[in-house]
């Protein structure tokens, strides 16, 4: 039950829910549980908006602590009301009427945020510690109330936080001078406290301890699941920028940026093998078919196709419209690049026979392979891009685009690499632009 409230709390703090964005309080779309969830966030956030993320977060978690006080000082002081009724005495004692009137400051917190984001933690650390010496004053020493100092204390430090030790440290000052006046100069019973008898005072200070241990166990215990739960949202946030720069960036590449942000990442490689393939026909299907249709072909086409490059470990480079590209050999050397792309693309024209059975009309592509020497590297400082260049990638792209639907298409070098373990069907002489006449070959099957 502790911890659902505290998550409440945590969900006020943070600024989100579990269920979404609550716009409209009292909606009948709303569940009770969600109801006192917008609740709490519109109490909390009061006096915090105008301020960046991290401090409004911090005043949001000074106004959790004066809801908290004023709990505290309702449901103590109606028990100490309760006690006093039961001894026959008059409820309305000096610490029930202060109590009241403390409540009705604390409840304003939030307009004190608007002058200074340390005014409220040191409104309230201030006022609380008024109050309480005032309390000793006139009730006296033995009521219980000095066990509050400590408590004082602590909640300032979790209100006002560790980076302003010294305004932290000067509220601590003030509070321990407190404590000196009423320890020399407050009587043991005071003034409001002597028509009781000892058995009263008695059950009163256990009362009034009590609820103050309580109140100071249940804040610094919600100040460290606070902390821990700030703790575990920046680990997710790390985890998921991680991710992204792995989805973005290759791991080794990743790596050596992370280490080394302001180096420039460029990379020759002797030895890739590029493969780009581009869906036949995808323009004209694009402009009849709607918008999520085409968006939903392109998404199972190409996650399978992330499948089968990372299965034969091959590094995909970037789509570009329906074209795909993808490279065996970067960042780090393949041991068998030609074999297992040649693999790869077999599987691809495999796949898109199968998605045209799915789909009940003919999906194909076309595929062009070429191998050689490479550069690879980083561009871009705010939105990386890794990509390679080279007279072997623009080949590769030619021989996609002068290539035949359905089939691959690779040049004389793939074929001279693989050609004891695959078979071949040579095209022959094929004018390429930018390349003149080139003999080309289709990649039929591996052999054996």
């Amino acid at each position: 039950m502790l911890r659902r409230v505290f998550a409440l709390g945590w969900r006020a703090i943070d600024g989100s829910t579990s269920g979404g964005n609550y716009e409209s309080f009292g909606s009948s779309s709303l569940s009770p549980r969600q109801q006192i969830v917008l609740i709490l966030r519109r109490l909390v956030a009061f006096g915090t908006t105008s301020y960046d993320r991290k401090t409004a977060r911090r005043l949001r978690f000074v106004n959790v602590i004066a809801l908290f006080l004023i709990t505290y000082l309702f449901v103590g002081n109606f028990a100490a009301a309760l006690v006093l009724l039961m001894a026959g005495s008059s409820p309305f004692s000096f610490t029930v009427v202060s109590s009241i009137f403390l409540i009705a400051i604390l409840l304003p917190t939030g307009l004190i945020h608007k002058r200074s984001p340390n005014a409220g933690a040191i409104f309230i650390s201030i006022v609380l510690a008024t109050a309480v010496t005032a309390n000793i004053m006139v009730m006296g020493k033995l009521q219980g109330f000095v066990f509050a100092y400590p408590s004082l204390i602590a909640i300032s430090i979790c209100m006002i936080g560790r980076d302003r030790w010294p305004v932290s440290l000067g509220v601590f000052l003030v509070i321990y001078l407190l404590l000196l006046i009423t320890d020399h100069y407050a009587p043991d019973i005071g003034r409001g406290m002597a028509d009781r008898s000892q058995d009263t005072i008695t059950i009163i200070r256990y009362v009034t301890t009590g609820f103050l241990m309580l109140i100071l166990y249940l804040i610094v215990y919600y100040a460290f699941w606070f902390a821990e739960n700030a703790e575990d949202a920046l680990e997710a946030e790390y985890d998921r920028s991680e991710t992204l720069l792995r989805n973005i960036l290759p791991d080794p590449i990743a790596l050596r940026l992370k280490e080394k942000p302001g180096d420039v990442i460029a990379d020759r490689h002797d030895q890739v093998t590029v493969l780009f393939a581009d869906i036949v026909d995808f323009t004209p299907r694009a402009t009849k078919n709607p918008p999520e249709q085409v968006v939903d072909l392109l998404n199972r086409v190409f996650s399978k196709f992330d499948d089968l490059a990372e299965k034969y470990g091959l590094e995909k480079i970037k789509t570009v419209g329906d074209a795909y590209m993808v490279v065996a050999g970067i960042p780090e050397q393949h041991k068998d690049g030609p074999a297992a792309m040649a693999d790869f693309a077999l599987e691809l024209i495999g796949e898109t026979n199968k998605l045209s059975d799915e789909l009940g009309e003919k999906v194909e592509i076309r595929v062009g392979i070429h191998t050689g020497e490479a550069v690879a590297g980083v561009i871009g400082t705010s939105k990386f891009a890794y990509d390679i260049w080279g007279d072997t990638v623009n080949t590769a792209a030619r021989m996609e685009a002068f290539g035949v639907a359905g089939r691959i298409q690779v040049t004389e070098a793939v074929k001279d690499v693989l050609e004891d373990r695959y078979s071949f069907e040579e095209r022959g002489f094929v004018d390429i632009k930018g390349k003149g006449k080139m003999e080309l070959y289709f990649l039929l099957e591996r052999q054996g």
